[in-house]
């Protein structure tokens, strides 16, 4: 258990420095701008995530996978780079050509203040491709400790630009926020370069045929278009899914959901790639019969990892969003309990996801991912739509995550042969109705904070001493 704790600890400090300037940005847009400011950034940041994982193929999990198994690592590599790139360059031109269609279909509205945010848009979304691809690389390459301390640079840059232009720009407003983002963005792109660039080998392009170097590409975005179509369809229903509340209930609303559900996606980003960081290279590398062994240690830690990010985020909720936005934003604690409960869901989902890509149970996988953000896409529409209640909505994320991760589990558990052993399946039923008892008795915010903490401290001593025992 300990391995596998500094692991996650690796993989916890190296996601933990975006956290830092991802807060602080939404802070700064949260005071200068409002709620209509956060829920107009929240369709920048739909549209900005949806283009990079089409632009990227999605396939950083695919990138992890191969290059931490195959041989020939820096022709993959340099394939994939000049695959990306060509995509990219691709997608800024149709972008930056038909400007007034997209601003009308993203944000309803196609005035000069829309296209703007789009013409950055154009420049931000190719940068963020090549990074997402390149620090991809690095952890395939298992360089993770280069990975770590070049997220904190990236972190560092983000955090200075963010102060700068708060304190001496101007009028802070959405471009100025846009401003950081994409000489960031620039800035780590170089880094990134400089790191990597004795790991390009183009000399091969010169040996290759024509026809050779295109059936390599070809079988590249062959391995990747599960991982496309899974994010796409995802993040496509996130984006209409903000679209049906901006057209129903308008900016203000998008932006006080926006403020609940962006601290949850970050911590859920936090958790996971804490997971991810080491868990997918490991699981790649073993065989079926070893997979129980893995994904139990993982399972093991899970309770800890609930109780340090998750639990003391629903002792705070209301005030959390205060300081992290402001008062303008309370009435968001109301979707935030509902969408926490559903990341606790989702950390288990990914335990139980992360076998199944890397031992190659793509179709499944890509069922599993348009199947579910579908459904959640339709109730969705009938939470906005019939009772114009974002509440429902957030119900409905939780259930559609719970019915993923019970197919999930018996998916691992029949087609990989999972042993869930009988000691962990009662650590974890015990973690369960403590997780919920802290939801329970929180669920109105006045449950005195010292109580709360003694539980907690009560509940990590009670589960490592049960880890010890063996229990």
């Amino acid at each position: 258990m300990l391995i596998t704790f500094k692991k996650i600890l690796v993989g916890l400090i190296n996601v933990f420095s975006k956290l830092i300037y991802n807060f602080l940005l939404l802070k700064i847009i949260a005071i200068f701008l409002g709620p209509s400011g956060i829920g107009i950034y929240s369709q920048f940041r739909s549209f900005w995530q949806l283009s990079t994982t089409f632009t990227n193929l999605n396939s950083s999990a695919f990138i992890v996978q191969r290059l931490s198994i195959i041989e020939n690592k820096k022709i993959f590599f340099s394939n994939s780079f000049i695959l990306i790139l060509f995509l990219n360059i691709i997608f800024f031109i149709i972008l930056i050509t038909n400007i007034d269609f997209f601003a009308n279909l993203i944000f309803l509205n196609n005035n000069e203040f829309y296209k703007k945010i789009l013409f950055y848009s154009s420049f931000i979304i190719p940068l963020t491709s090549m990074i997402v691809y390149l620090f991809s690389s690095l952890n395939g390459f298992k360089l993770f400790y280069k990975h770590t301390i070049l997220s904190l640079v990236i972190s560092s840059i983000y955090i200075f630009l963010t102060i700068y232009f708060s304190y001496y720009g101007a009028d802070f407003d959405i471009f100025s926020v846009l401003k950081i983002i994409l000489i960031s963005e620039i800035l780590s792109l170089i880094l990134l370069l400089l790191i990597l660039f004795k790991y390009f080998y183009f000399k091969h392009l010169f040996i290759l045929k024509i026809k050779e170097f295109l059936i390599n590409q070809r079988n590249f975005v062959k391995n990747s278009s599960v991982f496309l179509i899974s994010g796409l369809v995802f993040l496509s229903s996130i984006l209409i899914i903000k679209i049906i509340i901006i057209n129903y209930l308008g900016y203000s609303k998008l932006g006080i959901f926006e403020s609940a559900w962006a601290i949850c996606i970050v911590l859920s980003f936090i958790a996971t790639k804490s997971l991810s960081f080491y868990y997918l290279p490991e699981l790649s590398n073993l065989k079926t019969k070893d997979i129980s062994i893995v994904v139990n240690q993982y399972l093991l830690t899970s309770p800890v990892i609930i109780c340090v990010l998750y639990i003391p985020l629903f002792l705070l909720n209301e005030n959390l969003i205060t300081i992290v936005f402001s008062n303008e934003f309370t009435e968001a604690h109301y979707f935030f309990r509902w969408l926490l409960f559903a990341e606790i869901i989702k950390l288990y989902i990914y335990i139980f996801n992360y076998p199944i890509i890397a031992k190659n149970y793509f179709k499944f996988f890509l069922i599993m991912e348009i199947v579910f953000p579908i459904l959640f896409l339709f109730l969705s529409f009938i939470s906005i739509n019939y009772f114009l209640n974002i509440e429902y909505l957030c119900i409905a994320y939780l259930l559609t995550n719970l019915f993923y991760l019970l197919i999930n589990f018996y998916f691992v558990k029949f087609k990989l042969k999972y042993n869930f052993e009988r000691n962990l399946k009662m650590l974890l039923i015990y973690t369960f109705f403590i997780t919920i008892f802290f939801i329970f008795i929180n669920w109105d915010q006045k449950m005195h904070y010292f109580f709360n903490l003694l539980y907690i401290f009560l509940f990590l001593i009670s589960y490592l001493l049960l880890v010890k025992k063996n229990i």
